[in-house]
Parts: C-alpha cells; structure tokens; sequence
C-alpha cells in the first residue's frame, strides 16, 4: 500500500461499512454476503417479440405527387434536385417535412415541399408492429 499524499489524511473505514471477505483481491471469487451489490429496482422485460416475414421496413410512399413548375424560375438545361426528408406517423400520416438537400433555388424548394406534404405514405414496421418513420423525397427538375 502506498502511502497518503502529503497533506492528505488517510481515511479510516467506519465500523458500519461493510468489510470485503476476500483477502487476495481474486476477481474470481464469488461475492460474499457482506459485500454490498448494486441492485436494480427494475429490469425492464424484453421486447415482445412475434415473427412474421418482414420484421423491419421503412416507411415509404405510397402516391407520390409530381411538383409543379413554379412560374418566375428560368428555365435551365439539366436536372435540379431538391430533397425533402419526410417524417411519417406509424398510419402513414405525416408528421413533418423539411428540405434535407436544397436544389439552389427556393421556388423548387417550396414546390418539392408542398408534392411530398400531399404525397401519401405507408408507415414504417418495427418487430412486426406498425412504427414511425422517415422517407426521403425526391424531386427531378428537368426541363
């Protein structure tokens, strides 16, 4: 045992602290009854778990509705993408959806924003029971 830094008392262990019964320090040895053990009030009981074929899938979509071209955007040669990350109750109503990738200009981004808002999906499955989830919309602009 080293001993005590200086400026520092050594502490005595009061009678009511329990005393290890296991000399040698053997990390084999069981624990004996006067060695306190962490107990847990409550183990939460494993998921209820049922088989079926697809035990996990994502929430997709269903009827995914077409942006319109919003009028004052010039017209361009090549394709635009504007992503629309889409949160999806366990039903398949929506939740909430925002841009996830910007295409460059915020008029697409409003009109992929309002298709995915009426676009309707399926929500996700988790352990075989309907759950939320997340969909990625994705909108071409091509002219």
């Amino acid at each position: 045992m080293l001993p005590p830094a200086e400026g520092n008392k050594p502490t005595v262990a009061s009678d009511k602290s329990p005393k290890r019964v296991n000399p040698l320090n053997d990390l084999m040895q069981l624990p004996a009854p006067s060695d306190k053990i962490l107990a847990t009030s409550k183990i939460p009981a494993p998921a209820d778990i049922t088989e079926c074929a697809k035990p996990f899938v994502a929430a997709t979509v269903v009827r995914p509705v077409q942006p319109l071209w919003p009028p004052g955007v010039p017209l361009f040669t090549g394709t635009l993408v504007s992503e629309i990350e889409v949160a999806v109750n366990a039903d398949g109503s929506l939740a909430g959806a925002w841009v996830f990738t910007p295409s460059g200009y915020p008029e697409l981004d409003l009109e992929a924003l309002k298709a995915a808002k009426l676009s309707k999906y399926h929500g996700g499955i988790a352990l075989c029971k309907p759950a939320p989830g997340t969909y990625l919309f994705r909108a071409d602009f091509e002219t």
